[in-house]
């Protein structure tokens, strides 16, 4: 019990001192090739679940405890399926349970104060059976409420607070009856509201701030009716605060205050239920902020924001409901996350995204909604194909396939997308007709050429037309990027360490040799540095972004690409600048963008492609722009993103790779188009991911390099 009042004091000092703080967040999406349909969602702690139409149940996010029900404890970037069959499900701090349509519970994740209700304090991995006739579900920090079909309320799990409601404090590991004629309740961290058959609001649990409501401070161990006959349409419990929605439309909110989570305009705890506003439909609690839907479909948040939580492109705490969009149908919060639902039934997810919880494939927070379950999470692109991975973790690929680069298994040209395999979170970015991608555990495989051992599988020559498994050294070494020169490798493991394998026929391998080849992924002992957080490679250079924010440079280098002053090749890594936060590699130049925003280039630039407004190829790095957040290199054309979600392009134009209408070559940036996320600049072809979640492509479809069936394009044209 004393860890557990240890924990609720933690959290409320640590949040209540929170409440003033701001800061800047970066800002990514994710998009999608066909959308899914979702019925109900849930935000738990560090992870969410949700129910699609078809009744299959997925999850995302935290995973140390095994709250995601998929058997192991790793977290989640993207979606996993877990089950079919249910019909709701409620994601607690680090455990969640699901309701199927026969009336089952199923309960999974921690279990250390007996909150799944399985009479045990065991944690459970994947989906254990709880009970039966049951109707509705939820889950607070490390305790469970469940209403059966007789309208009886159930709960179980910690109660030190006396949350569980059976007039103790004593944790319950099995479902213990709490109340009859409950028609519907809401769980908070340590309280929670029901609502009765006869229209009387009930509470019971922590009370230390008021959240309540019966103007007193006390802890409750047994529901304890606030109002009677209050004529409520749906209760709400946060951490601390509560929100309730009355039959008329209008919304009451009491509780702890420190962050405006009240939304009355101050941040003074209220005792008892005072009106925030009216013409509401639904309403749902966060942590520390509140959601709730007009009967317009326009979602308000307000209260505590430091991590976007609210969704209005701001960090900034709000006391009163702010309009953030419209067109949603309800809202879950989360910790410090949102997820929601859209009236056509598409998920939208925002906040942060440390443990992946967004369920979009990146650990990048977003300040406001996302587009984040429709199918892709990531893209990539080589030489003359493109992939792209779905949040389901799908792995597609399309385009021209002499070499086996499409990856299905034939040598056959695909102009549309198709599926080659499922279980990955990410894929490559290269210059040659070899491909990448990463699995959820780390794993790595590679498909299509493999003249000079660059796949990786211990041979050389002819195409590997399937992904195949490649191993990093004799044991499992997860990787976090891989990328594909034009004949040579290189990839970056979750500890930090480089790998590189393929050609070395200029010293790209950065291991001192030339004139060499290995087939294997090797990790050599690189001068000047340890571990990087970044790699790309060119035609014969390959260029690491250390985790101090140095770039360094190996390899070709006739036309300055390793922007070290000269154009003599190193088959050693030479440090080339500093404050680096991502790069990227094209042909024959390198780009990167600073810390600061600003974007610097080198090498080749006989076509404009470094963005100077010359045609004059620089040795050393220059300054392109200010305001930079993202960029990706092509053949000799480049495409940037700033934080606006502005996408800018130059260089070769011949087949309309920058998208702006004409075959122009550009020396300077020009800006395209407006709301991309995410961008990736192949031979002669562009793609970008847009924050409403489509996916678009420009440029030369030669082979069917953009995916839309086989036509060229000089503006950005939607992908179906």
């Amino acid at each position: 019990m004393r860890n557990v009042q240890q924990g609720l004091v933690a959290f409320l000092v640590a949040f209540t001192a929170a409440c003033g703080a701001t800061g800047t967040a970066d800002t990514t999406s994710s998009a999608a090739i066909t959308a899914a349909t979702w019925k109900v969602v849930s935000a738990g702690g560090s992870h969410a679940a949700g129910v699609q139409t078809d009744g299959t149940l997925w999850t995302w996010g935290a995973n140390g405890s095994g709250q995601l029900g998929d058997g192991s404890a790793t977290n989640r970037l993207s979606r996993v399926q877990i089950g079919t069959g249910f019909t709701s499900v409620a994601t607690g701090g680090a455990h969640t349970a699901g309701l199927k349509a026969d009336g089952s519970l199923w309960a999974w994740g921690s279990n250390s104060n007996g909150q799944l209700g399985d009479g045990t304090t065991t944690t459970r991995l994947v989906p254990v059976l709880i009970g039966t006739g049951f109707k509705a579900v939820g889950a607070g920090q490390s305790h469970t409420v469940a209403l059966k079909t007789d309208d009886t309320l159930w709960a179980w799990g910690s109660n030190a607070y006396g949350q569980v409601g059976d007039n103790s404090t004593v944790d319950s590991l099995i479902p213990a009856q709490v109340q009859a004629r409950v028609s519907s309740f809401a769980v908070g961290y340590v309280h929670n509201l029901a609502i009765t058959t006869r229209g009387d609001l009930l509470a019971w649990g922590s009370n230390a701030n008021g959240q309540l409501g019966d103007g007193t401070t006390s802890s409750r161990a047994s529901p304890r009716t606030v109002l009677r006959n209050v004529n409520a349409r749906a209760v709400a419990a946060g951490g601390a605060h509560s929100l309730m929605l009355k039959s008329d439309g209008s919304l009451w909110a009491w509780g702890y205050n420190g962050c405006g989570q009240v939304g009355d305009g101050t941040t003074t705890d209220r005792w008892a239920p005072v009106q925030i506003g009216a013409g509401y439909g639904s309403v749902a609690a966060g942590q520390l902020h509140s959601l709730a839907i007009d009967s317009s479909g326009t979602l308000s948040a307000w209260g505590y924001n430091a991590d976007g939580e609210l969704g209005d492109a701001t960090n900034t705490n709000r006391s009163a409901p702010t309009p953030v969009g419209g067109g949603f149908a309800n809202a879950s919060g989360g910790g410090n996350f949102t997820v929601a639902l859209k009236t056509d039934a598409t998920l939208w997810a925002w906040g942060s995204n440390v443990s992946g919880q967004l369920g979009d494939g990146k650990p990048a927070l977003e300040l406001q909604p996302a587009f984040v379950a429709a199918g892709i999470s990531a893209i990539g692109d080589s030489y003359n194909s493109g992939t792209a991975v779905g949040s389901d973790g799908t792995l597609w690929a399309w385009g021209q396939n002499s070499t086996g680069q499409v990856g299905d298994g034939t040598m056959v040209p695909r102009n549309v997308p198709v599926t080659i395999g499922s279980g990955y979170v990410s894929t490559s970015h290269g210059n040659s007709n070899t491909n990448f991608a990463i699995g959820t555990d780390g794993n790595v495989v590679a498909w299509g050429d493999n003249y000079a051992g660059q796949i990786g599988n211990g041979t050389r020559g002819g195409s590997v037309t399937t992904p195949t498994r490649i191993w990093f050294g004799y044991s499992v070494r997860p990787m976090s990027k891989v990328v594909s020169g034009y004949w040579h490798s290189a990839a970056v493991g979750q500890d930090g360490l480089l790998w590189t394998w393929g050609n070395c026929q200029w010293g790209e391998l950065g291991n001192g040799l030339v004139g060499y080849a290995f087939y294997r992924p090797t990790q050599w002992n690189y001068p000047g540095f340890l571990t990087v957080t970044d790699v790309a490679a060119g035609l014969g250079h390959t260029v690491a972004l250390v985790t101090d924010g140095t770039v360094w440079a190996t390899g070709y280098n006739l036309y300055g690409q390793l922007g070290n002053g000269t154009t003599t090749n190193s088959s050693t890594f030479v440090q080339v600048d500093s404050g680096y936060a991502s790069i990227s590699a094209g042909y024959n130049f390198t780009i990167g963008v600073k810390t600061d925003g600003t974007l610097w280039a080198w090498g080749a630039n006989e076509l404009g492609q470094l963005g100077n407004g010359t045609t004059t190829n620089q040795l050393l790095p220059v300054q392109v722009g200010t305001g930079f957040s993202a960029v990706s290199a092509g053949d000799a054309h480049t495409l940037a993103l700033k934080p606006d979600g502005s996408l800018w392009a130059w260089g070769h134009n011949g087949y309309g790779q920058l998208g702006d209408g004409t075959t122009t070559y550009r020396s300077a940036p020009v800006q395209i188009g407006i709301d991309f996320v995410a961008v990736s600049a192949g031979y002669l072809h562009s793609w970008g991911l847009k924050r409403d979640g489509t996916l678009w492509a420009w440029g030369d479809d030669t082979a069917g390099y953009l995916g839309d069936g086989g036509w060229n394009w000089n503006v950005p044209l939607l992908i179906p």
